[in-house]
């Protein structure tokens, strides 16, 4: 076998592996600890999430140069040691008795026929999951050698990925992969692969709408837009440079300081679950994360001047800890004991998809709007800025002969519409508060029988 052969397949186990501890992890928070708690518990996850993801960034670059690259691995190795120690050392969750496995009631053949057909469905349907969520093509694309495309694969990736509506593909391919996923779950005979795989979807769907009745479309709905407002804001290196600031300027603010300001809203927000209840710090996370949207538009005005910067990207990260820590504890008080890793990969898997279709258009909100206050169509939006500072959109001024206000019209447009969509979250969270009872009596119920 060749050595990429080889990284490939090391790659996959990792992926896999990763995966399953993500999973485990979740469902062990959420098991070991009270609903009250789940903020604290959201906010230690988040933390540990960001040290990790800092520490093994850093450290294996700094080491490798000085070491080289394979002891600098074998030391990142040694460091997960402590999160082996940390897993044994660990309490136990809360648990419930498995439910037996039902006794073989049809041919070995025939349940061997069937484990192969159900993993083959899984595996097709993961592929389209994958590639839509990853907003990459791979996952499909190596299928097409084997029904004799291999020349397609490379306008499939293009059309795949392409924009606009490259990111429509990628929401519908989503939901093609959970149709075939739920198809090969759904118990059509009396066996025991049917039993089985009936228990890792078609059940716990089943004991989430039992328990919030009719209140469940409306929460599913809520859990995908609460986050949506964030999720356009994925042109803003574009922005930061558009008005002015260095790479190295935004580095810093971004990379440095966010990471610090983030960290301090994920404390805020488990603190304020624990302090408030879960639905008033969703309620307040829905409004923050709007408004730190809208506080961008500031450096329209101020252009490059760099606590300005900070400052919003304070606002920003330290909104978006506290939404973030609120969803998380609230998607976690949702679960039941039995169902907890599939219903809470459900949920944490609905969120990020309406935003995949808005963050595509938000590059072409901006040319438009600023297209527009070039050619003279809103005059009333471009009065807004004869007082900017002249050192906003300098270069883009110079480059493209168009007036500074036009660009921040452009801009300001965009602001102004990811903070309208963003209030949808607060309608849902609102309409949610007002129906859902609450989550500690929810939580008590055992689950819904198979």
């Amino acid at each position: 076998m060749s050595l990429i052969g080889v990284v490939a397949i090391f790659a996959a186990m990792t992926a896999m592996f990763g995966a399953t501890q993500d999973i485990a992890i979740d469902a062990w928070r959420i098991e070991v600890a009270a609903v009250e708690r789940q903020g604290a518990m959201a906010a230690a996850y988040q933390w540990g999430y960001r040290i990790a993801i800092v520490v093994s960034g850093a450290a294996p670059l700094f080491m490798a140069s000085r070491i080289g690259w394979t002891a600098s691995y074998s030391a990142m190795a040694i460091v997960m040691g402590v999160g082996v120690l940390g897993v044994l050392l660990a309490p136990r969750e809360k648990s419930v008795e498995p439910k037996p496995f039902p006794p073989a009631t049809t041919p070995v053949w025939a349940e061997t026929l069937e484990w192969v057909a159900r993993i083959a469905l899984l595996v097709f349907g993961a592929c389209f999951i994958g590639a839509g969520l990853s907003g990459k093509a791979e996952p499909l694309a190596f299928m097409l050698p084997w029904i004799g495309m291999e020349g397609a694969i490379a306008g499939f990736t293009e059309w795949w990925i392409g924009k606009p509506w490259g990111a429509v593909w990628q929401v519908f391919g989503v939901a093609i992969g959970l149709a075939v996923v739920a198809f090969a779950t759904y118990p059509l005979f009396k066996s025991r692969p049917s039993a089985y795989f009936a228990g890792t979807l078609k059940e716990p769907l089943e004991d989430f709408f039992k328990r919030y009745r009719s209140t469940g479309a409306l929460i599913l709905a809520m859990i995908c837009v609460y986050r949506i407002a964030d999720f356009v804001l994925n042109l803003m290196t574009a922005f930061y440079v558009d008005v002015g600031f260095t790479l190295d300027e935004i580095a810093g603010a971004r990379k440095l300081f966010g990471v610090v300001m983030s960290m301090i809203g994920v404390g805020l927000g488990g603190w304020m679950v624990a302090r408030f209840g879960l639905m008033r710090s969703l309620i307040v996370g829905a409004v923050v994360q709007p408004l730190s949207n809208i506080a961008f538009s500031s450096l329209v005005f101020t252009g490059p001047w760099l606590p300005g910067l900070y400052a919003c990207i304070a606002i920003d990260n330290v909104s978006a800890g506290i939404a973030g820590t609120a969803l998380i504890a609230y998607m976690s008080s949702l679960t039941s004991l039995g169902f907890t890793a599939t219903q809470y990969a459900l949920f944490s898997s609905l969120y990020a998809l309406p935003g995949k279709i808005l963050a595509a258009i938000s590059g072409r909100i901006v040319e438009g709007a600023t297209a527009a206050a070039a050619a003279g169509e809103s005059e009333w939006l471009r009065s807004w800025f004869t007082n900017m500072s002249p050192t906003a959109f300098a270069h883009l001024v110079q480059e493209r002969g168009i007036p500074a206000e036009a660009f921040a019209a452009g801009y300001m447009t965009f602001f102004i519409y990811s903070g309208v969509i963003g209030v949808a979250a607060f309608v849902f969270a609102v309409a949610v508060m007002r129906r859902q009872p609450p989550a500690t009596e929810v939580k008590e119920e055992a689950p819904a029988s198979a």
